[in-house]
């Protein structure tokens, strides 16, 4: 026995004439799918609320306010030194924030369309003003429809809908806000529509923006920064973007105005103090001044004058010990420092002894909070980077405290013993003054000379120092310029109209890719006789051609046409079955298949007939108990026949039935048995064919599919020419197991094939040809060749043979066999059967 291929679960080998079949199969679906791909690119395109993109390039310029004084130049270096940090600047809330309120985008404006809506930012044909009482209004587009000078409102939060007819112009009470129209009536009469506002939920708005926005660093070296902007409506877009760089001016303006301005604040202040006390010297002065001038008051002596001096030294340092003790105060008395606090107490202890003492401790608090004001814009407030911060600015303030407390004992301690020599001095000049009838007054009036002097040099500099802030202020030049404004896009980044088609069509060619390749590669029907005989050793007799008409009940179609192609198909079987066994003597033919809808009865009854053509005595056995047809097909009853014959309750010659063919007896199945293996098994089956061999030249017998029941094998092992039927385009390629099975496990080895319901049509347009050689040697050869590219040949020692086709009128052709099929057919061919394959 030569080696058996094995059927295959999947293809493994590249067939293109089955790769074009199952292509033309599936045209359906593969139209099917462009048409959704192309449906799916157009509403895409039409209907996608289009993207547009807007982008800023701005450029810090650190080096613009080298030449001004360095006043503020710690806030200076620390907003502009670091382009990171204004990346995370602009990037953050608080920033994004402020553009939404400086750009009013907290209300949205839109025109409904429909089937996508239009936002009207500055279109809209009315504004609105509003206060919030219930936040459940974010987000909840609010209707608006004019009417003369009145409008109607209504919108609907969850399952609750409020509708108003409110006037223009005046603010009306809703449960959620309160609500002020004011329309532009020239736009209203060019803007038709139904129209809605949405009044923006704050945290998601920002969430938005900072969601399409992005900000990065476009060259390190040049310091440039570039700020992009995804958004639906175009102008928004760009004013947008170009309010951010412009808040971003401001920004910075504030921060490096903010310590000047606390800082004058604090002059002012002081100034004013200053000044009550230089008028209070100055009246005081005036008056002992007259006194010395109307004689009132004399002059003191030189040794008097010199221990005066001594005098009016000890009281400047006296007084310059409480201002240093006042300051010291001033610092003790903060429980929190801010930026603008560090800064004042800088300028406040500018010339001052104290300076140099807690001037570094200061510096270094400042910079602690400069790092904690950046890393608010990266962090939480929660996260662990701010208690890291604070932690630190804590270990200073306390070393900042313990410093001053220190500084202000010791000077506690001096001005103790200043008061004491202060003391002791006045007690010896106060007998002299009055002894050399001199008075207090002259040492009242020196000492309000000092202390004038004091004052005009304490206040000029304070003057000094407002001049100095006043102008680093007015004169600040911003650190950055605008290298790029964002314009108006006109032509939007999304869709792309571009992009959708070509991944519209890319997913096309691969989903229809797919859809062929699982097809084929799953593909198991057998098309032609090269399926079959690529798997199996059995001898082919021949196929049938699908019939394109109607099968008649009887399902015996060659004598309808006689010179037709499904005659000569049986002519050729019956043929090939003279080759097989030429042997005189009556023979048996037992046909079977896998399953039901093969069409066994089909070929039965036609291969009968075709037998009875010769003149050749022929009887047909309907063996098939369980499911029988042969009755149908001859139009009697069923009420005797096979099951009463093998159960012996009737005779044979009585259950014999002639046929309408001369020639041509059937014997029905009869009524089904309970137990029609074992019938088919008796002896009576063997009495049975023996005497219908003694009377008849062909016993045809119509089988039980075996795939499906194991009736036949008995009957099968019994005939001369057992035959296996299959289905072109309707029997599945590992069915040709159940014929290896049977030949070579169930010791059949004289079984051959048919194949049945063979489309001519599609055999020329997927190229299918047929050619088999089976090496009988008989004394004689015969080949036909058929129209539409088919071909038998058998070589069996003879070159004989002759050939015939459609057109020639030798035989008559079959009627729409070479008509286009029905499309629905095609369609659902699996699902109506329209050829021989009733059985």
């Amino acid at each position: 026995m030569a080696h058996i291929k094995p059927v295959p679960q999947i293809n493994q080998d590249f067939d293109p004439r089955l790769l074009m079949m199952v292509i033309f199969q599936n045209i359906v679906w593969i139209v099917t799918l462009l048409l959704i791909s192309v449906t799916t690119a157009f509403l895409l395109i039409r209907y996608t609320q289009p993207i547009y993109q807007t982008k800023s390039i701005i450029q810090l310029t650190s080096d613009s306010n080298k030449q001004k004084s360095n006043i503020i130049e710690g806030t200076s270096q620390l907003y502009a030194d670091d382009i990171a940090k204004q990346v995370e600047l602009l990037r953050s809330s608080v920033f994004i924030q402020r553009v939404i309120e400086k750009l009013a985008l907290d209300v949205s404006y839109f025109n409904k369309g429909n089937i996508i809506d239009f936002e009207m930012y500055k279109q809209s044909p009315y504004t609105i003003e509003y206060e919030v009482i219930d936040k459940k209004i974010f987000g909840v587009p609010v209707y608006v429809r004019f009417s003369g000078t009145v409008a109607e409102v209504f919108y609907k939060i969850k399952n609750n809908e409020t509708k108003r007819t409110v006037g223009l112009g005046v603010w009306v009470d809703f449960p959620e806000f309160r609500l002020k129209i004011n329309p532009d009536y020239e736009k209203l009469e060019k803007v038709k529509g139904d129209f809605y506002f949405i009044i923006n939920d704050p945290t998601k708005h920002i969430l938005k923006y900072k969601t399409n926005l992005k900000v990065k660093v476009l060259n390190e070296a040049a310091k440039t920064i570039e700020i992009t902007l995804e958004d639906n409506n175009p102008v928004k877009a760009a004013d947008f973007v170009n309010g951010m760089a412009k808040e971003f001016e401001v920004f910075h303006t504030e921060k490096q105005q903010e310590s000047a301005n606390n800082v004058i604040a604090y002059i002012d202040r002081t100034l004013g103090l200053v000044t009550e006390k230089l008028s209070e010297n100055e009246k005081k002065l005036s008056g002992l001044t007259r006194l010395f001038e109307d004689g009132a008051l004399l002059p003191m002596e030189t040794d008097i004058n010199n221990q005066t001096q001594i005098l009016f030294e000890l009281e400047n340092a006296k007084l310059k010990l409480e201002l240093e003790l006042q300051l010291l105060d001033n610092i003790l008395q903060k429980e929190k420092f801010s930026s603008a606090d560090i800064y004042e107490q800088l300028v406040i202890l500018s010339g001052t002894e104290t300076e140099k003492y807690l001037s570094p401790i200061l510096n270094q608090i400042r910079n602690l909070l400069a790092r904690k004001e950046d890393i608010a814009y990266n962090v939480t407030p929660n996260s662990k980077a701010f208690d890291a911060i604070d932690y630190q600015i804590r270990i200073q303030k306390d070393a900042l405290v313990q410093s001053a407390k220190t500084i202000r004992e010791v000077y506690n301690n001096r001005l103790n013993t200043i008061n004491e020599n202060i003391s002791k001095l006045k007690a010896i000049l106060l007998p002299q003054m009055g002894s050399e009838k001199g008075d207090t007054s002259n040492i009242e009036l020196a000492k309000l000379r000092r202390i004038q002097a004091i004052n005009e040099k304490y206040y000029n500099s304070l003057i000094d120092k407002r001049t100095e802030y006043m102008l680093a202020k007015e004169g600040y030049v911003p650190e950055y310029q605008i290298l790029q404004y964002a314009v108006t896009p006109e032509l939007p980044i999304a869709p792309d109209r571009q992009l959708i088609i070509i991944s519209s069509l890319a997913g096309w060619l691969i989903l229809s890719l797919i859809l062929i390749l699982l097809k084929y590669l799953f593909f198991d029907e057998i098309l032609a006789i090269s399926d079959i005989a690529k798997y199996t050793d059995a001898p082919i007799l021949g196929m049938v051609h699908k019939y394109k008409e109607d099968i008649p009940i009887s399902q015996l179609v060659i004598d309808k046409k006689p010179k037709g192609l499904i005659a000569e198909a049986f002519r050729t079987i019956r043929a090939n079955l003279q080759f097989l066994n030429n042997a005189p003597g009556s023979k048996v033919i037992a046909i079977t298949s896998t399953i039901s809808g093969e069409g066994k009865t089909f070929v039965t009854i036609n291969l009968a007939g075709i037998l009875a053509f010769t003149g050749s005595r022929v009887v047909l056995l309907d063996c098939d108990l369980r499911k029988p047809k042969i009755h149908l097909g001859f139009e009697t009853d069923n009420n005797v026949g096979m099951s009463t014959i093998l159960s012996g309750q009737s005779g044979i010659e009585d259950c014999i039935k002639p046929s309408k063919l001369n020639n041509l007896d059937f014997i029905t199945a009869g009524p089904p048995p309970p137990n029609p293996s074992e019938l088919l098994l008796s002896s009576k089956m063997n009495e049975l064919l023996e005497f219908l061999r003694k009377n008849y030249d062909y016993v045809v017998v119509d089988n039980p599919p075996v795939g499906v029941v194991s009736d036949a094998i008995a009957v099968m092992t019994k005939a001369d020419f057992p035959i296996y039927v299959f289905r072109s385009e309707y029997s599945r390629r590992f069915f040709i197991n159940n014929l290896n099975h049977l030949r070579h496990e169930s010791k059949i080895g004289n079984l051959s094939v048919v194949l049945n319901g063979v489309d001519l049509q599609k055999a020329g347009k997927y190229g299918y040809g047929y050619s088999y050689n089976y090496g009988y040697s008989y004394g004689y050869g015969r080949s036909y060749a058929y129209g539409y590219g088919y071909g038998y040949g058998y070589g069996y020692g003879y070159g004989y043979g002759y050939g015939y086709g459609y057109g020639y009128g030798y035989y008559d052709q079959e009627k729409g066999i070479d008509k286009k099929e029905p499309f629905y057919i095609r369609l659902f061919r699996r699902k109506l059967p329209k050829s021989n394959a009733e059985s």
